[in-house]
This record gives C-alpha cells, structure tokens and sequence, in this order.
C-alpha cells in the first residue's frame, strides 16, 4: 500500500509541475519536457505498479542529471553564487514562486526511488529495455519538437558550456550518444545493487534511519532555499488596465547573463473591435513606449520580447496602452 501511495503523490507533484509550467510558458517552451520532470512522474507509475525495471530506468537518468542540480543549488544556497548555472534560472526575476517550490522535488526523488529499490521483491525486470526505449524516444522528442531557443533536455547546445562547449547537430548526436551509454550503465550497476542487496534486520534499521534523516535534510534544504530566495529582489508586474478590450503584461522571464534577462511581454484584444495601439511600459515610475500604432486585432494576442537589466533591488514593471479604432483600410486577418 505504501508503494502505490508514494507513487500516487510523485505522480500527482509531477501533474501539478506539468500543469504550472504550461499555464505559466505554454506548449512550445516544452519546460514540461525535462527528463527531471518526467522521471518524477515515471518514477511514480514504477512505484505504483510496483515495476523495479521502470522504477530502476528512470532512478538511473535522474541519478545522472539531478546531482549536478542538487549540488549547484546547495552550492548557491551555501555561498550566493552559481557553480554550474543550472539553477540559475529558479532566482531570476520574475520565477513563479510556485513552480519555485515545486521544483523542489530533485530533493527527494533519489531518496525516495533507492529507498524503494532496497526492499521492492527482487526479481527479473526489464531495465534496459526500458532505458533503450525511453532515453531516444525522450532525447528525439527535446531535438526534433522543440527548437535550439527552448533546448529542452540540452539536446541543442551545451547546458554547461564552460565545461562542455558545443552546439548543433553534430554536438546533440554526441551529446545524446554519450548520455544513453551512462544511462544504461548506471541502469546495468543499480540492479546489479539492488537485487543483491539482502539488508539484515539489525541493517533494515539502519536503512530506515538513514531514510529519515535524508528526508529531514531534504526538507530543511528546501525551506532554506525559500528563505534565501526571499532575500533576493524581487520582480513585480502589473498588467494594464483593460483599454476597450485591450490588455497587455507580463507572459515570463527567461535567464540570459548575469547582467541581463529577457521579459516576455504579450498584447492581446478581448473586445469587438480591431484596434491601433501605443504600448508603453514603466519601469519603477519611469515609463517608455514599446510599440507604437501596433494593429491589435480582435481575438488576436502579440507577444514580444525585451531585454532587462538583472534588477539590484525590487523591480515593479507596469504596462499601459493608448488604443483607436483600426482605419476602415486595414482588414482583420482572415480566420483561421
């Protein structure tokens, strides 16, 4: 019963992570994607059906991939500073302070999954197959669905690129290349672990308690982590007031440099009418226009992107628009 408990709720952590992460970037970004991400919902299924070969196949991949997140998020909470750059994007302006918490998870997932491993009944399963299933049908999907600007899964260019340069074709068949053989020998070493792995009872204790104090640590790191993220500025947007249906704000944010990031912006008409529109954005009371005689056309949305200076203190973005009817010239765009 606590199998298929367990998996119930990293299932449920796993929806909840997909569906904040689309509600917040849409389909196209593909954040759902991540091999993180869909570990944790794999892992979950493994644990509900109690299937050792799935649990082990996607315990393998995040064992690879989330201890470089885990130790580049200690590292920052530890000193302030960024090691690898893979969790930079978690304290940048503008992240969610939900999908913040929800991203949480890498914290328990090795913990729970070796965990699990240690006493599920021991018998034949089929890891590698599923690793020689899953890790190409993953990998091909991060290439071929979504583009070198979103780089699902670093599938595109390098996530470390100061450590690992490189980028397209050639770099992601290499890069997909290198990551399958460890993924089916990390696969290959945790079976051969784990279903030898016969704890005595004076030695289950021992497993228990070394479980409990893991998931103390991991929940203290995680609360930790929440009061760190509190000391940093913070990024407030306010979208415009409705201007005869016309609405504009803030989409998301995106990590560039550790001097700059990129505002996803968005204008979109919910009225009747088509509209020309000046757009005009105030950064802490200083505004500036963005767009000028933009046609905003009825049930359309414009979306726009603009660099940002890293904020040193509290950011408040706020967005106005100036919108008149659309000249008796210029046509709606026809229907889709």
């Amino acid at each position: 019963m606590i199998y298929r408990l367990t998996g119930i709720v990293l299932m449920a952590w796993a929806y909840v992570n997909t569906y904040v992460d689309i509600q917040e970037y849409g389909w196209i970004e593909g954040n759902y994607w991540w091999f993180c991400n869909l570990a944790l919902f794999g892992m979950g299924l493994a644990l509900f059906l109690k299937d050792r070969g799935l649990l082990t196949g996607f315990l393998s991949i995040a064992s690879f991939t989330q201890t470089f997140w885990l130790v580049d998020n200690i590292y920052r909470q530890s000193t302030g500073l960024s090691l690898f750059g893979l969790t930079d994007f978690m304290y940048r302006p503008g992240y969610p302070l939900s999908k913040f918490v929800l991203s949480h998870y890498h914290y328990f997932t090795l913990l729970i999954g070796a965990y699990a491993l240690c006493f599920l009944p021991k018998k034949k399963n089929r890891t590698l197959l599923y690793i020689a299933i899953f890790n190409p049908f993953i990998f091909g999907v991060s290439y071929f669905v979504f583009g070198p600007s979103q780089n699902v899964n670093c599938i595109h260019s390098s996530c470390l690129p100061s450590l690992i340069p490189g980028d397209g074709p050639v770099f992601a068949l290499c890069f997909w290349a290198v990551v399958f053989g460890i993924h089916l020998f990390l696969g290959r070493a945790m079976d051969r672990f784990f279903l030898n792995f016969e704890p005595a009872p004076a030695k289950r204790k021992w497993v228990h308690s070394f479980f409990m104090a893991g998931f103390a640590i991991a929940v203290g790191l995680s609360f930790h982590d929440l009061e760190y993220r509190k000391t940093m500025p913070q990024f407030i947007c306010k979208e415009s007031q409705a201007n005869e249906g016309v609405i504009a704000g803030c989409k998301f944010t995106k990590p560039l440099t550790d001097k700059e990031f990129l505002l996803t912006y968005f204008v979109g008409n919910n009225g009747y009418e088509d509209k020309v529109c000046d757009l005009f954005m105030s950064v802490d009371g200083q505004e500036s226009i963005l767009e000028e005689s933009t046609n905003v056309f009825v049930g359309s949305e414009l979306s726009q992107g603009k660099l940002m200076p890293q904020p040193q203190k509290d950011m408040v973005v706020e967005f106005k628009t100036k919108c008149h009817r659309v000249p008796a010239s210029v046509s709606s765009p026809p229907a889709q």
